[in-house]
């Protein structure tokens, strides 16, 4: 820091450092903003699928198939637990007990099941992995977005 009224003078390279630590100082930010968000989202996002999928299990019960319970999950429901899973970043914990939703659900439909069974009921009623799902979504994310002109934020979110 310079002295009252003595000549302070910067170089391009003190410059430079300081922009990049600014930079990752603002990164890390907003790193931990959207990990604390997500956290949120993730909560009321499990909330507000199960809630969808009782009240489609309530109009319809058990008088349907099971193609059209999957389909009016699928379609209705599970874009409410995906919601914002684009954007902020997830960690194999999150993506776990997403999973663990969806498995409770088809496991509601179907009864109780082994596992090598729930694979090939997946299988035959397309029902995808969350892994699978979260990677489609933010690549399609990034790919929508990644030629914007904020460098900054889109190198935030990959």
């Amino acid at each position: 820091m310079p002295l009252p009224g003595s000549t302070y003078t910067c170089g391009w390279a003190t410059m430079q450092k300081t922009y990049r630590r600014c930079r990752l100082d603002v990164l890390a930010y907003i790193s931990k903003a959207l990990r604390n968000l997500s956290a949120r989202f993730q909560k009321k996002t499990k909330r507000n699928f199960l809630k969808s999928s009782n009240s489609i299990f309530g109009k319809i019960g058990r008088s349907a198939s099971e193609e059209v319970l999957i389909e009016l999950i699928k379609s209705k429901c599970l874009p409410i637990l995906l919601y914002g899973t684009d954007v902020c970043p997830m960690n194999s914990a999150d993506r776990h007990s997403l999973q663990f939703t969806i498995n409770r659900i088809v496991y509601t439909i179907f009864g109780a099941v082994s596992k090598d069974l729930y694979i090939e009921i997946s299988a035959h009623f397309g029902i995808e992995s969350v892994e699978n799902l979260v990677a489609n979504r933010q690549n399609r994310f990034s790919n929508r977005y990644g030629e914007t002109d904020n460098y900054l934020l889109c190198q935030t979110l990959r």
